[in-house]
Order: structure tokens, then sequence, then C-alpha cells
């Protein structure tokens, strides 16, 4: 796509994904841990990468994700990013390291640019949790997403 063909970068993304949640979050409280400062550096490095070039050039397996913005459940560690699984036991605990999906995501060139609600442990059927509240349905917002 664009960012193959080099018309976009993931710098660019991240400035459009972060200018919707301003626009959008605080109607939807569905991504309450953003961590835009830490993917535009992640980003400005994969950029640097050699390895990432390469893979673009050739549309190799690895780094097939070319930079794509990604947002992760709170159930998910991401290394220096708040960790709360929505529990308030965990409601200040930052992660020192991050998990194996997200190294898998991330090798493959994903960004992570924030964590998504949860309820808590993700034992719930709805998404609320007592550090963040409720996600509402963005297309109705009377209404929870589920």
């Amino acid at each position: 796509g664009m960012v193959k063909e080099g018309k976009v970068t993931s710098l660019d993304l991240i400035d459009e994904c972060e200018a919707r949640w301003k626009a959008t979050e605080k109607f939807i409280n569905a991504t309450p841990i953003p961590c835009f400062d830490l993917a535009r550096y992640k980003a400005a490095e994969l950029l640097k990468s050699e390895n990432f070039r390469k893979n673009i050039e050739s549309s190799n397996s690895g780094g097939y994700l070319f930079g794509l913005p990604v947002v992760v459940k709170d159930t998910l560690a991401v290394e220096g990013v708040r960790f709360t699984e929505g529990s308030q036991v965990y409601r200040d605990r930052i992660a020192s390291y991050s998990d194996p999906v997200v190294e898998v995501l991330e090798r493959n060139g994903a960004i992570v640019i924030g964590k998504s609600n949860t309820s808590e442990f993700a034992a719930g059927s709805n998404t609320f949790n007592n550090v963040f509240g409720t996600t509402y349905n963005p297309f109705q917002t009377a209404k929870t997403a589920g």
C-alpha cells in the first residue's frame, strides 16, 4: 500500500491515529492507555532500520506489517507502558517486559500506539473496569461496546 510505496510513513499514520484518538476518546473510552510518543520513537527507529527497507522492497515476510500502527488489549504487556489488566490492584503498574504476542507484532513491523480497555482480567462480558470505566459503542454511545 501507501506505506510500502513510500507515500506515507508510519509516523504520518501515528499522527492521524492520534488526531482521531483526541477527537473521539472522550466519547468512547476505547483506548485509555495511549503511547504515541513511544510509538513515534519506535517508528523512527524502524524507519532507520536497513532490514525494514529491505523487507519493504522485497515484500519479505519479515516486517510484513510495514510500520502499521496497532492497538493491543490492556491484557498484554508492552515494555515501558502502563499495564493494568483493568484492575485496581495494578492501576499504576508499568510493564518491564513485552508479552510474546507484542514482540511478534513488533518484530514484524507493527507499532503499538496504545492499549485498549478491558473488563478486569478480561473476565467479563462488558468492557468495564474500576480503573478506566466503560467503553462505549462508537456508533451509539448510549450503549456499551460489549
